[in-house]
């Protein structure tokens, strides 16, 4: 096959799946995203790390009021694993969101972050939030919420 090189590659990417996915289904998203061809069958897929990761936060059910997309930047510190940086998302509320609500949408976009890493959710428990920013957008947004 032209282009395909010889040995063992390492591809990483964001699956995204309701329920656990099958190593069939995870390497369809990551053959779907890989800079070239994939050689074909058989395979062997060997997964490093897969996370579940929190989910997008949700108006409460019966809730009409249209969504307004809200652009989350949150510094953070995750001495633990010396991870620091900047996580950022768009995502949907129906007002500015505060409190409970917007400490769901800052845990989600570190979460993330830490697992693009290869560190799981549980280092969310020893990270720093250092700031938040959060702006109404016109933006698409980066976490839409699944129909139900």
């Amino acid at each position: 096959m032209r282009g395909s090189r010889p040995g063992p590659r390492w591809l990483r990417g964001p699956v995204e799946h309701p329920d656990r996915p099958t190593p069939e289904q995870i390497l369809e998203e990551l053959r779907a995203g890989a800079p070239e061809p994939l050689p074909p069958p058989p395979l062997v897929l060997d997964v490093a790390h897969l996370f579940e990761l929190p989910d997008v936060p949700r108006p409460p059910r019966g809730d009409a009021r249209p969504l307004l997309r809200w652009r989350l930047e949150v510094e953070f510190a995750c001495h633990d694993v010396r991870v620091v940086g900047t996580a950022a998302g768009v995502l949907g509320w129906p007002e500015e969101p505060v409190g409970d609500v917007l400490g769901a949408m800052r845990r989600l976009l570190v979460a993330e972050r830490l697992a693009e890493g290869g560190y799981g959710p549980e280092y969310l428990d020893y990270t720093d939030v250092d700031g938040c920013r959060v702006e109404q957008t016109d933006a698409a947004a980066t976490h839409p919420l699944a129909a139900e």
